[in-house]
């Protein structure tokens, strides 16, 4: 799913850094656009976490289960970011 990004590995951590140190900012400043792009940060993590918990099914490991809990965590992030008490702080 990565396109061969993944043998770019300092580059793309300095690029993941950043862009979650700008969407942190903006979440502190309370900006709109940062609350929806952390709603899509966090719904592409739960998208890219289902291989792994899939995989990790055959056997249950703490592999399995703390995939599962990201995912679970993710879901708690972006349902809370999406209420609409919550939506208002942001405007």
């Amino acid at each position: 799913m990565l396109h061969g990004l993944q043998i770019y590995g300092p580059y793309m951590f300095l690029l993941a850094s950043g862009l979650g140190l700008v969407v942190a900012c903006g979440l502190f400043r309370l900006k709109n656009l940062a609350r929806r792009a952390a709603i899509v940060i966090c719904v592409a993590g739960m998208v890219l976490l289902v291989p792994k918990v899939s995989a990790d099914t055959a056997e249950f490991s703490a592999g399995f289960f703390v995939a599962g809990s990201t995912i679970v965590i993710r879901i708690m992030i972006a349902w809370y970011l999406w209420q609409g008490w919550t939506a208002e702080k942001f405007n």
